[in-house]
């Protein structure tokens, strides 16, 4: 395939991610597939992977995740389905060899991640101002896994930024990039997922520290400080039911719920209450917790306890990444987890401590997307929902093998301001 084809290409699919029906898939399958078809390359390149700089963390994360999830499954005797969420983690280092073999250039795929969030942004403005939907859900149909995952394009658009900005490229990739952080913001605010909304934040703070790097510590600080006094107005513009409303009620419902443990909407204090029922029961089978619809069950029984609807006590989900393996995985289920968030965050972060100046932005998106999933994992269970999984498997796959493979034509300018203009190899 044509090197400007393969690249235009990989930019659509990432752009399509929240704006065709099933979107968030597009990237996994094609990548996939072109590493499950690489006859020639496919070993070489994991040999390969294998010896760089913390990649073991990252394979041994995966493997620990899931002989994990597969132990708890024997231990509950659960059937087939049960294990299809494996799949994305199966096919990762397939993914992994597809990436290594198109190797599409970085420009292309920033700016694939700034146009997905400016289709979101844009999906999001048209579904809730023109058709008059209450909550942008864009193509996805759910408004919470959309309003996350346009975040997750909004940070990987601010890397393409700093990518651009650090190389002195061109202004209009700068200024593309820049508004596909704002856009993102928007398909946010109009989802009306308020999970997620502390990736705001951490994408700004990311902002102003690198873009202040060479600058005086005091003038970094100072930078820091405006953000979180300035980040106030930026609600303050947002619109007042998707944004205000829902925060006030939503912080009205967590003071009753601390006050007297009633709940009083479908959001934080439901969510607070079904946290702690889950807690309590974990301890009562803390190695490999509960079978799914007994803790299903239980919960729905202990929430028609409350003057609640009726849809709100029939959930099927405890919310929260954390509760809900615990729950009904136990210790053997939390430390599948940590391996494997310890695992990517380890490798990325070896990533972009190596000597690479031109992939550091890969690894930052690495850690970044790994933060924003953990953080999100907060207010819903996100490797319970197939989009996440694979939008964060693809996405790293993607980062980590330019970021092992692709060439490094630049440098950090020396003590004199010179940049080294002779291209790396970068290992490929």
């Amino acid at each position: 395939m044509a090197e400007r084809s393969l690249n235009l290409m990989v930019a659509l699919l990432l752009a399509a991610t929240l704006v065709l029906p099933g979107g968030y898939a597009f990237l996994a399958l094609a990548l996939s597939v072109a590493g499950l078809s690489w006859r020639a390359g496919l070993l070489p390149s994991w040999k390969d992977a294998w010896t760089r700089p913390g990649v073991r963390w990252l394979v041994l994360g995966i493997a620990g995740y899931v002989v994990a999830y597969v132990l708890v499954g024997i231990v509950h005797r659960y059937k087939i389905q049960y294990y299809e969420p494996l799949i994305p983690f199966f096919l990762a280092p397939f993914m992994l060899a597809g990436a290594r073999r198109w190797l599409p250039a970085q420009r292309s795929v920033w700016l694939g991640f700034a146009f997905g969030a400016l289709l979101a942004g844009f999906m999001a403005w048209f579904q809730v101002y023109h058709e008059g939907i209450a909550r942008a859900h864009g193509a996805h149909g759910n408004a919470i896994p959309f309003g996350h995952i346009a975040l997750l394009l909004s940070g990987a658009s601010l890397c393409g930024y700093l990518y651009f900005h650090r190389r002195q490229d061109h202004w209009v990739y700068q200024t593309v990039c820049l508004a596909g952080v704002g856009a993102g913001f928007v398909a946010s605010f109009l989802s009306g997922s308020k999970g997620g909304w502390f990736a705001i934040f951490l994408i700004f703070f990311v902002w102003a520290w690198r873009v202040t790097a060479r600058r005086p510590l005091r003038v970094r600080l100072a930078y820091l400080t405006a953000i979180v006094l300035l980040f106030p107005a930026l609600l303050w513009f947002a619109p007042r039911e998707l944004v205000w409303d829902r925060l006030i009620g939503g912080l009205d419902g967590a003071v009753h719920w601390l006050s007297n443990g009633g709940i009083t909407e479908g959001s934080v204090s439901i969510r607070l209450e079904i946290w702690r029922f889950g807690l309590a029961q974990f301890w009562e089978r803390p190695v490999f917790g509960w079978p799914q619809s007994e803790a299903i069950s239980a919960m729905r029984a202990h929430l028609r306890q409350f003057d609640i609807s009726d849809v709100l006590a029939n959930l099927g989900t405890f919310d929260n990444l954390l509760v809900e393996t615990l729950m009904s995985a136990g210790f053997v289920g939390l430390a599948g987890l940590v391996c494997l968030f310890v695992g990517v965050l380890t490798t990325f972060g070896a990533r972009y401590l190596s000597e690479d100046d031109d992939h550091r932005e890969l690894a930052l998106a690495g850690m970044l997307i790994t933060v924003f999933v953990l953080g999100y994992g907060l207010s819903v269970n996100v490797l319970g929902i197939n989009a996440f999984r694979q939008v964060y498997l693809s996405w790293a796959a993607l980062w980590l093998a330019l970021s092992l493979w692709s060439p490094a034509s630049w440098t950090r300018p020396d003590k004199s301001g010179h940049t080294d203009p002779s291209p790396r190899s970068g290992g490929s």
